[in-house]
């Protein structure tokens, strides 16, 4: 959902000012006393390139599907089933 409605400039920040993900833990490191270590997500280091659209559009009126296009790859998100994909494209 970030990318679908994020602007050209954005930042995803965590564990600073007492701020960790999820609440009470945090990924590797001295800090997360609270469980296994975690790992960070490989999606926030993607490069998703440069949006193409300017918001995110619904693929058909009222079907609860929303995708925006990004210069390397195409976002959607299903909003009925929540469930989002990241196809990665050449163009």
């Amino acid at each position: 959902a970030f990318l679908l409605m994020r602007s050209d400039y954005a930042y995803i920040g965590w564990g600073v000012w007492g701020m960790t993900w999820p609440v009470g833990t945090s990924f590797d490191g001295p800090h997360n006393t609270t469980g296994p270590p975690l790992t960070r997500p490989p999606q926030l280091d993607a490069d998703y390139g440069e949006p193409l659209d300017d918001s995110c559009t619904e693929s058909e009126d009222e079907s609860g599907v929303f995708t925006r296009s990004w210069s390397k790859a195409t976002v959607t998100l299903d909003c009925n089933a929540f469930t989002a994909s990241i196809t990665d494209e050449i163009r």
